[in-house]
């Protein structure tokens, strides 16, 4: 939540007001955009491992593996 608060004040700071829109709309676009393409992959990494281990283990299987990942 800070960086939001953060960024948005900046970028309202910074940017010229005729500009602005076009700014926050491609900050957007590159924020929001790639959600879906991340559900798409996990949604194909979850059903390339439900044949070998069970739909029931895939999905928490590849967020253990995500997590390890991560530490």
């Amino acid at each position: 939540m800070l960086w939001h608060v953060v960024t948005v004040s900046y970028r309202q700071r910074t940017i010229p007001d005729d500009f602005l829109g076009r700014v926050n709309s491609i900050y957007r676009f590159f924020g929001w955009g790639a959600m879906p393409l991340g559900a798409l992959a996990g949604g194909a990494l979850v059903s390339l491992g439900e044949a070998p281990i069970g739909r029931d283990l895939a999905l928490p299987a590849l967020y253990a593996l995500l997590r390890l990942r991560q530490d």
